[in-house]
């Protein structure tokens, strides 16, 4: 059965990346380029609501099952304990105890400079354990989520709970997430012998280091150039001269803004790039940056940053009379990205390969999730990118879980889990988003392009829920980069 039920998840092609942020003098930006079926049981009809409404309220107008024994074309990891075997957890790995697994669930949704940041990731894995646990948890144990909240600049605090309470990092993320390697004893990730499935991984100390392993993978040095060849095609002319617009001051917005000139440039050679034009991260006064991007000459552009300092660039554009293209990652996939105008973005393609929360009458796996975050998650839950991403993460911890306890003693300790997630090569979380190969830390090689328009997103490129599931897909334009672009985290003695 789960070879027939990994078979047809091959079939459904889908993947994803993320957001911006303040601190005093910081912002953040998140890309994660890697940037949602039915099922059988009791049911439920759901208010109908906007699938994202910028508060993240989530909704249903189908009646269908939310604790089916399927996800999409996934059957559910989730369940009771195979029969005839004993499942423990290994004791000095357990964390708070071994009566439950606890996992930790990075975000930062308490920090002072943006309150709510990442919060979708707390709230969709809250509802994927209760959803989980009333299946009967993980080969029959329970899961418990435990906050780790890393407040921007606190995540060896964070850390230290991780490391003391926690079996595993599952569904979560953290802005600085570089700083997981405290170095100190009870707060660095390595030295703690800690795994990760996280939801996304921002800088490439961490998504490439030894033990974490990614649903959705976003290489440092290995991204698919189909989004930029998509255009491309769409404006030939303007991208011939293009301007990166990117934060200032932060390694991993400029590592971004490398990647994509890298991909462009191994791949797409009628896109051409001039100076590039830095913003402050805070306080910026974009009517300069827009006036510089007119100078400059430019017909196209990509940004580096949050959607909120993306609308307030994309509105002086407006205003100044600059109406040309601009491409960005999927963390501006954003309600916030219309909050200076519901016509700013008319003009943006945004990278995505997971499925629109917009077209979720499409796709049983997105309405699925939606569905599950409406029923099982908290009061008004955040629902944006990230939720797809994490809770994604969340099946894949679930199933090496699941397969290390049948193809083992029945202990379920960080090796087994891990090895197991090793040997997932082909993965879409039931349809949720583009094939991806977790064992080969390999991207998508499908996306789609999202616009804007009056305020909501729409489908700008393929045009049509046909081929491919509504992605363009092709192998060939993944892409070896060249260029400093940062190195994993490697620890020569980590048993993962």
């Amino acid at each position: 059965m789960q070879a027939v039920t990994r078979f047809l998840a091959a079939l459904v092609w889908l993947t994803s990346t993320k957001r911006g942020i303040v601190k005093r003098s910081i912002v953040i930006c998140l890309i994660i380029v890697t940037l949602v079926a039915s099922a059988c049981g009791s049911k439920e009809q759901v208010a109908e609501k906007s699938p994202v409404d910028g508060g993240g309220a989530v909704t249903s107008t189908t009646r269908r099952s939310t604790d089916a024994q399927v996800f999409g074309t996934l059957e559910s990891p989730c369940g009771k304990a195979p029969e005839g075997k004993t499942v423990t957890i290994k004791a000095e790995e357990a964390g708070r105890g071994t009566d439950r697994l606890y996992i930790g669930v990075g975000n930062d949704r308490t920090a002072d400079a943006q309150p709510g940041m990442n919060k979708e990731l707390w709230d969709t894995t809250l509802a994927f354990v209760a959803w989980c646990n009333e299946q009967g948890g993980v080969a029959g144990i329970p899961l418990d989520p435990i906050d780790i909240d890393g407040r921007y600049f606190h995540v060896e605090e964070a850390m230290t709970t991780a490391c003391s309470e926690t079996f595993a990092l599952v569904g979560g993320g953290l802005v600085f997430d570089n700083q997981v390697f405290s170095g100190k004893d009870g707060s660095d990730f390595h030295k703690c012998r800690l795994i990760a499935v996280p939801g996304f991984a921002v800088s490439t100390d961490f998504a490439e280091a030894s033990g974490v392993i990614q649903p959705l993978p976003n290489p440092a040095h290995r991204k698919s150039a189909v989004w930029l060849q998509d255009v491309a095609s769409l404006f030939p002319e303007e991208v011939a001269k293009t301007v990166a617009v990117y934060g200032e001051g932060v390694t991993s917005i400029a590592i971004n803004r490398d990647q994509i000139k890298e991909t462009a440039k191994a791949a797409v050679p009628e896109m051409k790039f001039l100076d590039d034009i830095s913003y402050k991260l805070i306080g910026q006064d974009f009517s300069v940056i827009a006036q510089k991007v007119i100078d400059s000459g430019a017909t196209a552009l990509t940004f580096v940053g949050d959607p909120v300092n993306y609308s307030a660039l994309l509105a002086e554009l407006k205003n100044q009379g600059w109406d040309g293209p601009s491409f960005v990652n999927v963390n501006e996939y954003d309600q916030r990205l219309f909050l200076k105008g519901e016509d700013v973005a008319d003009n943006v393609l945004i990278r995505s390969s997971i499925h629109m929360f917009e077209e979720a009458n499409e796709f049983p796996a997105m309405q699925q999730l939606l569905d599950i975050v409406s029923r099982f998650g908290p009061e008004s839950p955040t629902v944006a990118a990230l939720s797809v991403q994490s809770f994604s993460a969340g099946l894949l911890f679930a199933q090496s879980v699941k397969d290390c306890v049948e193809g083992g003693s029945g202990e379920i300790s960080r090796v087994c889990v891990f090895d197991a997630a090793k040997k997932v090569d082909h993965w879409d979380a039931g349809g949720l988003h583009a094939d991806t190969s977790p064992a080969a830390n390999e991207p998508p090689s499908c996306s789609m392009l999202i616009s804007g328009k009056d305020g909501k997103f729409i489908r700008r490129f393929p045009e049509e829920v046909t081929k491919d599931r509504g992605f363009h897909c092709d192998e060939d334009l993944t892409v070896d980069l060249e260029g400093d672009l940062g190195t994993g985290r490697i620890d020569p003695s980590s048993p993962y």
